[in-house]
């Protein structure tokens, strides 16, 4: 069973706080890189602005120490993925389905959760799956073509 996921508390100048892992930038010494666990993209902070990190255990420690020896390879990324989803890291878990995606374009079961539905040997997904079966959006909502001209049509009418 996993536990509930929990991160460093770290506290903002100006009273914010965030809950992450703090990790050191090298391109720029002065600032600070914070992982959440929720959300993809990490969010940077200049050194100054953080006032003080609590360190608690989570499953981010661990997903660190693993993320770098995950090997470049489709199923790899896809078990990693897994392993994120499983420790409640779920826009972690999309980062490396898309991973996956990025070393296969054909592979399977990342399309699969990332909602991508197989269509006509193409996958594909939202607004891309409806035009495929031939809808079209009006009036913020998916119809079919002859829908579409049929209300038009009563819009015409109406209108004159």
């Amino acid at each position: 069973a996993v536990g509930e996921a929990r991160a460093d508390r770290i506290a903002l100048r100006g009273g914010g706080q965030i809950r992450g892992k703090v990790l050191p930038d090298p391109q720029h010494p002065d600032r600070w890189t914070i992982l959440t666990e929720i959300g993809k993209t990490p969010l940077n902070f200049q050194k100054a602005q953080v006032l003080q990190v609590q360190a608690e255990p989570s499953a981010l420690d661990e997903y660190l120490a693993r993320r770098d020896q995950v090997a470049p390879t489709a199923a790899a990324q896809f078990e990693f993925g897994l392993w994120c989803e499983q420790h409640k890291l779920k826009d972690l878990a999309r980062v490396h389905y898309e991973a996956a995606l990025n070393q296969d374009k054909s592979f399977a079961p990342a399309h699969q959760k990332l909602g991508h539905v197989l269509y006509s040997d193409t996958w594909l997904w939202g607004d891309e799956l409806r035009e495929a079966q031939g809808l079209v959006r009006y009036k913020g909502q998916w119809i079919s073509k002859q829908e579409k001209a049929h209300l038009e049509e009563q819009e015409t009418f109406r209108a004159e």
